[in-house]
């Protein structure tokens, strides 16, 4: 992989300072910082110019902030306290709101639509704004914590998770619900965790605690699955670049523990239809943990980064190792990668780094899993 290092930021003074995974916006780069301030935390967002790394603005939450949303020239940035603050491209305040006294996570956006779900302990809604004057237009109470929302077709798919009681398992639900009216189309309950949901084609993928699970997006229905796991395991998905490809990382508290699994699905023509063939093409450990998911790079390589700092690239088809960055950083968890044009940005604990990639085929716009 070949890197050139063009600016380099370091969030100054604070202390235990985590970073989200940078954002691309045109010809700006946004990263949110949050930290320890005063007994309690503070979330500072930066709009750096791509090009150069000047600060072009910065904004401050008195919480911790999530990783931004950006739309054409306005920013949407969520935080633990309970509200979306719409900024405008010299970060000022459009509107704030809708104060929902929860933990929220990172918003998904669809024409004048901005979703969002509450997260962590006592969650309990799904929340449709419009995204142009904060006004609240629906809301759906999903029954817990939620993890990342997509949206496909005029639906919201999401999945959510809440305790019943200290020796009662938790609720976990699959739901599909409207995106012009929160109703919902379908919902499954299981005893174990749902993930992050993919809508491709007509499809749905997602991991639970054990397997990779997919539905027919349009009923729910159970299509196929392929057990991953003997124990429960947080698995989030990642979609390739190639069609029928997609990426597990397994995400672990405990040290040592994080892997990245590739999958393939193949779809045939039966005698009663659609068959559809679930295979492991390789599975990598990664003793060194993941901050954040792998990231795609066409159809030949996975970008990650670890926690001791190092920016790995891997072989698609059959998980080798390729090169390695080391940055000039302390261990954090916190910090991702995001590509755009010939450019990589990295964040990792305070520290913002900027590289200009010379690289066959070149990189193609920003993806990744937030």
């Amino acid at each position: 992989m070949e890197a050139q290092l063009k600016w380099s930021f370091k969030l100054p003074k604070e202390r235990r300072v985590q970073a989200r995974r940078p954002v691309i916006a045109g010809d700006r780069v946004l990263v949110c910082f949050h930290y320890e301030k005063a007994g309690f935390y503070q979330s500072k967002l930066c709009a750096f110019e791509a090009a150069t790394g000047r600060e072009i603005w910065s904004c401050l939450i008195d919480h911790v902030g999530n990783e931004p949303v950006a739309a054409g020239d306005i920013t949407y940035w969520s935080s633990f306290a309970g509200s979306i603050h719409a900024l405008d491209a010299q970060g000022q305040l459009i509107w704030q709101g809708p104060e929902c006294g929860r933990n929220i996570g990172v918003p998904v956006l669809s024409g004048d639509r901005l979703v969002f779900a509450e997260i962590a302990g006592g969650a309990k809604f799904t929340w449709c704004l419009n995204r142009h004057s904060g006004e609240t237009l629906w809301k759906f109470e999903g029954g817990g914590h939620a993890y990342p929302l997509t949206m496909a077709d005029g639906r919201v798919f999401h999945s959510a998770a809440a305790s019943t009681g200290m020796d009662e398992p938790s609720r976990c639900s699959l739901h599909s619900l409207s995106l012009e009216t929160g109703k919902s189309g379908w919902s499954i309950t299981d005893s174990l965790y749902f993930y992050n949901p993919i809508v491709s084609g007509k499809r749905l993928y997602v991991c639970n605690s054990r397997a990779l699970q997919i539905r027919d997006a349009a009923g729910g229905k159970l299509l196929a699955e392929l057990p991953l796991e003997d124990q429960n395991q947080t698995l989030r998905l990642v979609q390739g670049p190639s069609e029928g490809r997609f990426y597990v990382w397994r995400d672990n508290l405990r040290p040592g523990a994080d892997s990245i699994t590739a999958l393939d699905v193949k779809a045939s023509r039966g005698l009663f239809g659609e068959k559809l063939s679930l295979s492991i093409a390789w599975q990598r450990q990664e003793a060194r943990g993941l901050c954040g998911a792998p990231l795609p790079v066409g159809e030949q390589g996975l970008l990650y980064l670890t926690h001791d700092g190092v920016i790995c690239r891997i072989g698609a088809s059959s998980g080798a190792p390729e090169s390695e960055i080391r940055l000039k950083t302390q261990p954090s968890s916190a910090g991702g990668i995001a590509l755009a044009q010939g450019r990589m940005f990295v964040t990792h604990g305070p520290h913002v780094f900027a590289y200009e990639l010379g690289c066959n085929p070149p990189l193609a716009a920003e993806t990744g899993l937030r």
